[in-house]
């Protein structure tokens, strides 16, 4: 959200996020809780959420990419 306050841009407002969808492990809905509030996003539709939510997805999306780097050097795959 740090971004979002450099930008002078409302946390609130929707933007338009699609998460991926395949037929094995991205098949499931993604649910989100941010400070309380639940949102469930469903996997390969165009849908709006509000700019923290998609700022939560990117910051998951970007943890599990680093994890997924250090596994592989650490297992020299």
């Amino acid at each position: 959200m740090a971004e979002a306050k450099r930008k002078n841009e409302d946390p609130k407002r929707l933007v338009k996020v699609k998460l991926f969808k395949d037929k094995d492990k991205y098949s499931d809905d993604v649910t989100v809780v941010v400070n309380g509030t639940t949102f469930r996003i469903q996997r390969g539709v165009e849908v709006e959420v509000p700019f923290y939510v998609a700022e939560t997805l990117r910051n998951s999306e970007k943890a599990d990419q680093e994890t997924e780097t250090m596994i592989s050097e650490l297992t020299g795959n």
